[in-house]
């Protein structure tokens, strides 16, 4: 591991691709997992100048932030039903932009 440390709130709030911040599981994930990457790659088709196809922490799940919903809804519908044969899953989650239990004054 090779990258700094840091926060969620801090990664959250930097565009990836960067060279900040960086998933250091996610080249050891795509090896060991050829759907994983396979999943990444075709995410990555719908990418943009301000969102970048991500895996979360250990690889259970990719996501892409995209500006609406309209955005999200033409992506989920292309979404193939396999990939390197094992069934692909999507749907469309809207993001907070903070946790309902977060409290500063605590």
């Amino acid at each position: 591991r090779n990258t700094i440390p840091t926060t969620i709130a801090a990664f959250s709030g930097v565009l990836p691709g960067n060279g900040l911040f960086k998933n250091d599981l996610e080249s050891v994930v795509c090896q060991r997992n050829p759907a994983v990457a396979s999943c990444l790659e075709w995410l990555k088709s719908f990418e943009s100048d301000v969102s970048k196809a991500r895996m979360s922490g250990s690889g259970a799940s990719v996501f892409l932030e995209v500006a609406s919903k309209a955005k999200a809804q033409e992506i989920v519908f292309q979404v193939p039903e396999q990939i390197n044969g094992i069934p692909f899953f999507a749907c469309e989650a809207r993001g907070l932009d903070r946790h309902p239990l977060y409290n500063p004054a605590v």
